[in-house]
């Protein structure tokens, strides 16, 4: 029981999930155009600053995530229409707006 318990908490995507964010907001500045991209999979949440290992899925129903790695912590919850992602490092804080293209979306470029 505590296993399967165990394991259902780690479960992971099975397929790739990419989220870009146009809009960011360092610390209590005003909010920017700005360009982010990641891509979850599985376990990985990689950026352009490296690949971050996945520490937790605190709220499975909505896909929340927390990463950490290459000196800073993410917190994404991926979504088609509103995804957000908040990033923390060197006692900075950016946030992050922008959609998720959800995995079954993924096409692989032909036509």
């Amino acid at each position: 029981m505590r296993i399967t318990l165990l394991l259902a908490c780690l479960a992971a995507p099975a397929t790739a999930q990419t989220c870009l964010f146009p809009t960011e907001c360092f610390d209590t500045e005003a909010c920017v155009e700005g360009g982010w991209e990641v891509t979850l999979e599985g376990d990985v949440l990689s950026t352009d600053f490296g690949d971050l290992a996945v520490i937790a899925r605190p709220t499975e129903s909505d896909g929340t995530v927390v990463a950490e790695g290459t000196g800073m912590v993410v917190m994404l919850t991926p979504d088609p229409d509103a995804a957000r992602a908040s990033v923390h490092m060197d006692g900075t804080m950016v946030n992050y707006a922008g959609t998720c293209m959800a995995p079954d979306d993924a096409t692989d470029g032909t036509d």
